[in-house]
């Protein structure tokens, strides 16, 4: 009855070998232009949705950041510059600097917002400037990490002490969803989408995994240990052929764990809208430093 194998690994404790191959592949995707270009538009498209969830909160982030006085920002995995884009409605003046691992991307967008800083790069590199930013955050980027625990560490290093590391996050353990993850024999459906098709044989597939998904969801750590990743995650099959939001995710992340990885670090956590509704399957938190 099972037909995917959830390929699932605590990201500290996997094959280095495993890891750097998936890293490569990765870094390929979001680089090259062939295979980035269809899922950028995909996210500008929905950052030009006036009521979408996902627009509503990036201005709630960006009213955050500017209702909290920092003056000097740096967003991880910037893509198109969005986020930018409210911040600037919203009459933001300090400086701000953009990373983003596909180069196209951070050449269109230095054209378009020369008033901010573009650079290429990688987020683990960025700890190597120590405290030297009033506010880093990352807008549905955490998920992609292949080293999550690697990547939260760099990113609350470049904080200065008293600033803010916001972070927006898919809650896969709160909404028993893993977008990247294969279920059944065609991606993107569920169970009883499939069944209402009349797809029957692939709706019981469907929902057979999906149950076996979500109980292992339940119990991630005391299963798999820490920061659990997705090492096939869709987007890298060799039949993928849908393009939908997350199905490049990697980390099967949950506030619980990001929290607790927080306060171990004697941070303080805060949800500034919450986190009933759509905030409950997905995060929005900011550690304080």
């Amino acid at each position: 009855m099972i037909v995917n194998k959830l390929n699932w690994v605590s990201s500290p404790k996997a094959d280095s070998e495993l890891l750097k191959r998936l890293d490569s592949d990765l870094s390929d995707f979001y680089a090259t232009f062939n295979q980035r270009r269809d899922y950028q538009d995909l996210n500008d498209e929905i950052h030009e949705t006036a009521f979408h969830p996902n627009n509503i909160l990036a201005d709630k982030l960006a009213n955050y950041i500017i209702a909290n006085g920092c003056k000097n920002i740096l967003e991880i995995g910037c893509g198109s510059g969005k986020i930018y884009e409210h911040l600037q409605k919203l009459g933001f003046t300090g400086r701000y600097t953009g990373i983003e691992m596909a180069d196209y991307v951070i050449q269109k967008n230095r054209v378009a917002y020369p008033d901010a800083t573009w650079n290429v790069g990688s987020v683990y590199d960025v700890g190597r400037e120590p405290d030297a930013y009033d506010c880093c955050f990352a807008f549905f980027v955490l998920e992609h990490l292949i080293y999550p625990d690697k990547g939260l560490a760099a990113m609350l290093a470049a904080v200065k002490p008293g600033g803010y590391l916001i972070l927006v996050f898919p809650d896969v353990r709160s909404s028993g969803i893993v977008a990247s993850q294969k279920i059944g024999r065609q991606y993107g459906l569920g169970a009883k989408e499939k069944f209402k098709k009349g797809m029957i044989a692939d709706a019981i597939i469907s929902y057979w995994e999906s149950r076996t998904m979500r109980k292992k969801l339940k119990n991630l750590n005391e299963l798999y240990g820490e920061f659990v990743i997705n090492y096939t995650p869709y987007c890298l099959d060799k039949g993928c052929d849908r393009i939908l939001p997350e199905f490049d995710a990697v980390y099967l992340a949950s506030k619980e764990e990001v929290a607790k990885w927080a306060e171990s670090r004697e941070c303080k956590v805060i949800y500034p809208s919450g986190t009933d509704d759509y905030l409950y399957r997905n995060a929005y938190m900011s550690i304080v430093k």
